[in-house]
């Protein structure tokens, strides 16, 4: 998806870059070599398919910071929350970029590669403010409003319905209470650039390796908001179904699968740099039982996570008991891809949005 600033909508993608100064009097056009390009921030509204359950507004902006490269080196700055901004640049080819919702005062940058690789933390975002950059080249003087497309640095995990249908054959499985409790992503890469596509993590870059960590001194609340939900025992005894949707929100993760000798996927086990899993934690008869869902295309390949892209379950059917470890699967599923344009770049995993395990 695009979000849109000035003359495009939010769920379109675009911004508009027009005037924010406003000490008066500006000086006038030309004055001092400088020239005026115009913005103009559009009504936002949310992302399309967003039910009234998802407490994110996806689309939101609260704050952008604009600044304009001269090659590399920094030409202009301003900040603003309003709808009506202005920014001064020098002649020549300027690239203006947009950074919305970002906690970071970028007004002291210099560089636009210092800018791109800034650090960006997965504890900036939250469900009514993400993190969104974009840019756009012109040369100045531009006489029309600059229109410019942004994305979301995070990515979306979807999980839409849950059913249970543990085989008939399986009797005393099915006379065990059977509760669905946590719905999580684990393996979640915590640390990126900020206009850029960090590919490899340091240790202290992850959360919930392998797992949830409950610990306290392994817990940060404002990424727990992003990426668990606790979901208070929902009942899937006798082919329960549970149908509220739930979305989670990462940063994008290019680690490659770990394999063993013979070529195998490898789960568990000491921690390594892991892909990114969406994990269900049950309750059957007493004990708790997982399912974690590796991300996968309809080739079985493992689905690198990317930013703006949703990766949509529609529903995952249930029909065995799951497994101990939180980060290896019950079974392979047959998965398939997926893309469609939207707002968000959808990804469907399973057979049509279907898992089965």
């Amino acid at each position: 998806m695009k979000n849109t600033f000035c003359t495009f909508l939010v769920l379109a993608g675009i911004v508009l870059l027009p005037s924010c100064n406003k000490q008066a009097p500006e000086p006038a056009d030309g004055e001092g070599g400088r020239y005026r390009v115009t913005v103009k921030l559009g009504n936002m509204t949310k992302a399309a398919g967003i039910t009234d359950n998802d407490p994110a507004t996806e689309s939101r902006i609260n704050t952008v910071q604009l600044l304009a490269f001269a090659g590399d080196d920094i030409d202009a700055y301003v900040s603003g929350t309003t709808s009506q901004m202005s920014i001064r640049c020098s002649t020549g080819e300027i690239d203006i970029w947009a950074v919305v919702n970002c906690p970071t005062d970028l007004s002291e940058v210099l560089t636009k590669q210092e800018m791109q690789q800034m650090a960006s933390k997965l504890s900036d975002n939250s469900l009514s403010s993400f993190v969104m950059t974009g840019h756009a080249k012109i040369n100045v003087p531009y006489r029309n409003s600059v229109a410019i497309d942004v994305d979301r640095r995070v990515a979306r995990v979807v999980i839409r319905r849950v059913i249970s249908r543990i085989s008939s054959s399986a009797v005393a499985l099915k006379k065990l209470d059977f509760t669905l409790d946590e719905i999580y992503v684990s393996n979640v890469v915590r640390e990126n650039y900020l206009c850029d596509t960090l590919k490899t993590y340091t240790d202290d870059m992850w959360y919930n390796k392998l797992g949830y960590h409950s610990d306290a001194s392994e817990k940060d609340a404002a990424v727990d908001a992003l990426t668990f939900e606790t979901i208070s025992g929902v009942n899937l005894k006798n082919d329960g179904e549970y149908d509220v949707p739930h979305y989670f929100y990462v940063y994008p993760n290019y680690t490659e699968p770990l394999l063993d000798e013979e070529g195998n996927e490898v789960h568990g086990g000491a921690w390594s740099p892991r892909q990114t899993k969406l994990v269900l934690k049950t309750t059957l008869g007493g004990k708790p039982y997982y399912y974690p869902l590796t991300l996968k295309d309809g080739e079985g390949n493992p689905l690198i996570i990317e930013n703006n892209c949703s990766y949509e379950i529609k529903e995952v059917v249930i029909t065995r008991r799951g497994s101990e470890n939180e980060d290896k699967p019950v079974a392979s599923a047959v998965e398939e891809l997926e893309i469609s344009v939207k707002p968000w770049k959808v990804v469907d995993l399973g057979d049509g949005g279907t898992v089965e395990i």
